[in-house]
C-alpha cells in the first residue's frame, strides 16, 4: 500500500511538472508574440513619423499587486460580522438543558448576586418623599442613554462585538469605559458571551437562551458560573 501511495504521489508530481512546463512554454510564446507585435507596431509608427510617447490616461497594466494579507484585527472583524453557524432548527416548544459548562459543581456567584439583590431592594426608596429628587428623575433618562445606549448598545454591542462601525481608538476606549460603568462585566467577557450567544442562538451552548427557562434567560445565567465562559478559566 505504501508503494502504491508512493507511485501515485510520483505520478501526480510528474503530471504537475508537465503541466507547469507547458504553462511556462505557453507564457513565453505569448510574451514573444506580444513583443514582436509591439516592435512591428513601433517600427510602423516611426516610419510614419508618429509620436511614440505614451499617454498616461491610456496606459494600463494587466499585472496588479496582490492585496495585502489581513492582519489580526481584520480577521477578528470578519469573524465578528459572520458568526451565525447553527443550522439545525429546533421544535418551537423544545426545551434545552443549561449549557454544558453549568452543572451541579458550578458555584453561585455571590459577589455578583448580592449587589444586584441589594440594588433592587433599595429601588423603592426612590418613591419616598425624603429620598425623592426632581434632579434625579431628570438625570435618569440622560444617564440611561449615556451609559446603557452609548456604553452597552453602541460600545460593547455594535462596536466591540459586531464591529458594526469604525471610530478613532480614543472613542472606542471612551465607549468601553461607559460600558464598564454600567456594571455589565468587562468588555472582553461581554463580547465573548454575546458572540457565543450568536453562534449558538437558542441551542444548548447559548449562555442565556429562554429555551432553558424564562428566569434563566433573564437573570439566572448571571448568578451561576459557566466554566466555558468563566474569566477564571
Amino acid at each position: 500500500m505504501i508503494a502504491a501511495i508512493r507511485i501515485s504521489s510520483e505520478t501526480v508530481e510528474t503530471e504537475a511538472l508537465t503541466q507547469t512546463s507547458a504553462i511556462q512554454s505557453r507564457i513565453k510564446t505569448i510574451m514573444a508574440t506580444d513583443i514582436k507585435t509591439q516592435t512591428s507596431s513601433a517600427e510602423g509608427s516611426l516610419s510614419r513619423g508618429e509620436n511614440l510617447e505614451p499617454n498616461a490616461a491610456s496606459v494600463s497594466t494587466s499585472i496588479t499587486a496582490p492585496p495585502p494579507a489581513p492582519d489580526a484585527a481584520q480577521i477578528v472583524d470578519s469573524i465578528a460580522k459572520d458568526i451565525h453557524i447553527e443550522e439545525t432548527k429546533l421544535d418551537r416548544h423544545e426545551r434545552l438543558p443549561r449549557p454544558a459548562g453549568v452543572n451541579e459543581k458550578s458555584r453561585v456567584l455571590w459577589e455578583y448576586m448580592v449587589p444586584v439583590i441589594i440594588f433592587h431592594l433599595l429601588i423603592p426608596l426612590a418613591f419616598l418623599p425624603y429620598y425623592f429628587s426632581v434632579w434625579g428623575l431628570l438625570f435618569l433618562p440622560i444617564g440611561n442613554y449615556i451609559f446603557t445606549s452609548m456604553g452597552i448598545g453602541a460600545g460593547y454591542h455594535r462596536l466591540l462585538t459586531h464591529r458594526g462601525f469604525e471610530c478613532p481608538k480614543w472613542f472606542e476606549y471612551f465607549l468601553a469605559t461607559l460600558g464598564v460603568c454600567s456594571f455589565q462585566d468587562s468588555p472582553a467577557r461581554w463580547v465573548l458571551v454575546h458572540r457565543v450567544h450568536h453562534q449558538h442562538s437558542d441551542h444548548q451552548p447559548d449562555p442565556h437562551t429562554p429555551r432553558v427557562s424564562a428566569f434563566w434567560s433573564h437573570m439566572g445565567w448571571l448568578f451561576i458560573d459557566n466554566r466555558e465562559l468563566s474569566t477564571a478559566a
